[in-house]
């Protein structure tokens, strides 16, 4: 996992994705699509390019085969988790 994402949009969906597991919430890539006001084509080569370097999991929803969710794999989300505690930890210096 060498590879970090780079656009705004990759970081629109990490950042939905951890806050959506942080609260025990699941989402779709349907919920990512109307959240996030982009273009369809552009959320889903963002959602391709991450789960290809190892950073989501999709999960087909047993109830509806057509769903599917997402997560951020373990290890990517306590490095997420580790980068944004830094953040505020610095936050918190700096005020």
């Amino acid at each position: 996992m060498g590879v970090r994402p780079a656009s705004f949009v990759q970081w629109y969906v990490i950042l939905e994705l951890f806050i959506a597991q942080e609260e025990g919430r699941k989402l779709s890539i349907t919920d990512l699509i109307h959240c996030a006001g982009t273009p369809r084509s552009t959320i889903l080569k963002a959602i391709a390019d991450m789960a290809a370097s190892g950073f989501l999991q999709r999960t087909p929803d047993p109830q509806d085969r057509r769903r599917v969710y997402l997560t951020l794999e373990a290890a990517f989300h306590e490095r997420v988790y580790g980068l944004l505690g830094d953040i505020m930890s610095r936050q918190g210096e700096t005020r």
